[in-house]
C-alpha cells in the first residue's frame, strides 16, 4: 500500500537518523511527486541516513562537482546535436528549455571525463532526463546519475547486454509464444527495440511519469533493477492484443513510444511473472 507525502515527510524528518529499512518499503509501493527528489537522493546514497554531517557532505559534493572538469568537446557536440531532436513525454516542454538543455550538457560532458571507461550513447540523454527533470540541482543529479550508472554499468559493454536481450528474448517467446511469432513474420528485430528497452530502463519509450514510478521500485525494492526484465514482459503481455494487429512499421512506432500505463499493476504483474519463471525453472 502507498503512503501519502505527509507520511513520507514524517519519515524523512528524524532528527539525528533515517529509517532506510521502512523508507525502502515504503518507496517500493510509488513516491509522492513533491518528496521522490529527497527520497531518491537516501535510495541513491547520495544523502546518508546519518543526519549528523548531512549539512557538511552536501557542501562537500557541491564543491567536489564545481571542480570537476566540465567541457569535452567531442561528447558535447553529439549531446548538442542529440538534444535538438531529444523528444520526451513531459508535462509543460520541461526539456525544451535552453536552462535545462544546457545543464544536461554539462552533466555529460563531466561524467565521461569522471569515468572515462565508459564511452558516450546516445540513451545516457533519457537516463539523465529524469534525474533533470527532478532533482533541484545540478550536482544532485549529476551524483545521482553517477550512482544509476553504477547500477547498469555492465550494460554498456556489448556482452553484457547482448546476454540480457537473448535472456528476455527466451522469456518472451515462452510467455507471449504468437506475438513473437508475429514479430518474426513481420520482420522486427530485437536490436531494433528489445536493445533500448533493457539497456536505458524504458526511459526512451515510456512517459516520463511511468519511468518515474518505475524507479521508485528499482531503487528501493529488493530485487533492484533484476526486476526489470520482467518489467518488460509484463507490458509485452499487457499490449499483446494491440500488437497483434499491427504492421511492421506500426509495430516499430508503437514500441518505441509506448501509451501510458497504470505502471503499479504492471509491476505487479512483473512479480508474478518473475515467480512463475522461477518456479518451471525449478521443475
Amino acid at each position: 500500500m502507498s503512503c501519502t507525502e505527509e507520511e513520507f515527510k514524517e519519515l524523512l524528518s528524524g532528527e539525528s537518523h533515517i529509517d532506510m529499512r521502512k523508507l525502502q518499503d515504503v518507496a517500493n509501493h510509488g513516491v509522492p511527486e513533491r518528496v521522490r527528489a529527497d527520497v531518491w537522493r537516501y535510495l541513491l546514497e547520495i544523502s546518508k541516513p546519518d543526519k549528523a554531517g548531512e549539512d557538511r557532505l552536501k557542501k562537500q559534493q557541491h564543491q567536489d562537482f564545481q571542480e570537476m572538469k566540465k567541457t569535452n568537446p567531442e561528447v558535447t557536440k553529439k549531446v548538442r546535436n542529440q538534444l535538438k531532436r531529444f523528444r520526451v513525454k513531459d508535462k509543460g516542454g520541461f526539456f525544451q528549455t535552453s536552462e535545462v538543455r544546457a545543464s544536461m550538457e554539462n552533466i555529460i560532458a563531466t561524467y565521461t571525463n569522471y569515468n572515462t571507461d565508459i564511452e558516450y550513447q546516445s540513451g545516457m540523454l533519457f537516463l539523465l532526463g529524469p534525474l533533470v527533470y527532478l532533482m533541484n540541482s545540478e550536482d544532485d543529479a549529476f551524483f545521482c546519475f553517477i550512482a544509476l550508472m553504477k547500477k547498469i554499468e555492465q550494460d554498456f559493454f556489448l556482452e553484457g547486454v547482448r546476454n540480457k536481450v537473448a535472456r528476455f528474448m527466451m522469456y518472451f517467446r515462452s510467455v507471449q509464444p504468437e506475438l513473437f511469432n508475429h514479430f518474426e513474420e513481420e520482420e522486427i528485430s530485437s536490436n531494433d527495440w528489445a536493445t533500448s528497452w533493457l539497456q536505458y530502463l524504458l526511459s526512451c519509450e515510456l512517459p516520463i511519469d511511468g519511468v518515474l514510478r518505475l524507479w521508485d521500485t528499482y531503487f528501493a525494492g529488493e530485487l533492484g533493477l533484476d526486476l526489470h526484465i520482467y518489467v518488460c514482459l509484463a507490458i509485452i503481455i499487457n499490449c499483446a492484443d494491440e500488437l497483434l494487429e499491427l504492421e511492421s512499421s506500426e509495430i516499430m512506432s508503437f514500441l518505441h513510444h509506448l501509451p501510458i500505463m497504470d505502471m503499479d499493476k504492471i509491476i505487479a504483474q512483473a512479480y508474478n511473472i518473475r515467480d512463475e519463471i522461477m518456479a518451471s525453472a525449478e521443475l
